[in-house]
């Protein structure tokens, strides 16, 4: 019975696998994951050329062209008013008086995906500007920030593996190519603090911060938390390990082999390490954010902030004021805080 459940499985997902192959645009070298460069600016210019952020995530996501050099207006809460404007550059392009650069990594981005609740959603193409923007907006991050696109499209999509590490290997060689002597921090969220954690095992030059929000570091523990959360409370192992031996259908591009990260987590050592989490998210344990930062403990400097506040979702915490708070407080602690 349990191999008849199985193989209807497979021949549903191969199914989907197939649809979505001849449906989607194939995103698999670094030019089509739409790098940016974000500089804010305090000082606002009449000669600027402005473009809102989502004209500019509407062009990206058209393929129309996309200025090399543009100006973004940010806003005050109620968007009453123009506080400041981001300076947008095509690539990694950094003035050379740079001191120290942020490096975001966001999580999964998609479009309509089976399985997953529509109160998820998010923008496949222009979706790391578009984060990037609400993480500049609500200060967890401080520029200067280069961030790219998730490596997001089904047939590509491999959590923190080849592609993703060869991206950010990129984007991290530009910046050090550019401003040698820069402090550089690394920002992920969800499934990109997978691909930060996974980077930060080589020990990346000028890299001594990282900033974790909802981290995850193994698909198998996703997947049974998926499965806890959104299928039923008692799937203890049955139904994950299935999901496990199904995800390579769904996403050609992951290796289950490469999976070893939650075996690796002694080789990250030597850094300074802020980790967010919300105690009720449907994707990350309180078990298995707990053995992270147990595992991180041993060779690096962890702070560790927890919410159960009922306005959070996962990795979403612009509502949560001690967490903006305690996330700058732990920038200021290192010397981090821009002027």
């Amino acid at each position: 019975m349990k191999n008849i459940f199985l193989y209807i499985l497979k021949v549903i997902l191969i199914s989907q696998s197939y649809f979505y192959m001849h449906c989607t645009v194939k995103q698999n070298d670094l030019s089509s994951l739409n790098i940016f460069t974000l500089l804010p600016h305090a000082q606002i210019k009449t000669d600027f050329k402005f473009l809102s952020i989502y004209e500019t995530i509407d062009r990206v996501k058209d393929n129309k062209k996309t200025p090399n050099e543009f100006y973004i207006p940010i806003y005050n809460e109620k968007k009453e008013s123009i506080e400041g404007v981001l300076h947008i550059k095509k690539d990694v392009s950094l003035p050379s008086n740079v001191k120290q650069v942020s490096i975001c990594c966001p999580g999964y981005s998609r479009g309509k995906i089976p399985f997953l609740p529509r109160k998820y959603p998010s923008t496949r193409y222009g979706g790391g500007l578009l984060y990037t923007y609400a993480m500049l907006h609500d200060t967890f991050l401080h520029g200067p920030i280069v961030t790219c696109d998730s490596i997001s499209q089904r047939n590509y999509f491999n959590l923190g593996q080849e592609l993703d590490q060869k991206c950010l290997q990129s984007i991290h060689q530009q910046i050090i190519s550019q401003v040698p002597n820069a402090r550089i921090v690394l920002f992920g969220t969800s499934l990109g603090s997978f691909n930060v954690l996974k980077f930060a095992q080589t020990n990346p030059k000028n890299v001594d911060t990282l900033v974790l929000h909802s981290p995850v570091f193994s698909a198998k523990r996703i997947l049974r938390q998926l499965c806890q959360s959104f299928v039923t409370k008692y799937s203890s192992t049955f139904i994950p390990n299935i999901a496990y031996k199904l995800f390579p259908y769904w996403f050609p591009n992951f290796d289950p082999k490469q999976d070893t990260l939650e075996q690796e987590l002694e080789n990250i050592r030597g850094y300074n390490i802020f980790i967010a989490h919300y105690e009720y998210d449907e994707f990350v344990s309180n078990e298995d954010v707990n053995l992270l930062i147990s595992k991180l403990k041993i060779h690096n400097n962890v702070h560790f902030i927890s919410t159960s506040d009922a306005k959070v979702r996962h990795s979403h915490f612009s509502k949560v004021p001690e967490i903006i708070e305690k996330t700058n407080e732990f920038y200021k602690n290192q010397g981090l805080l821009s002027s």
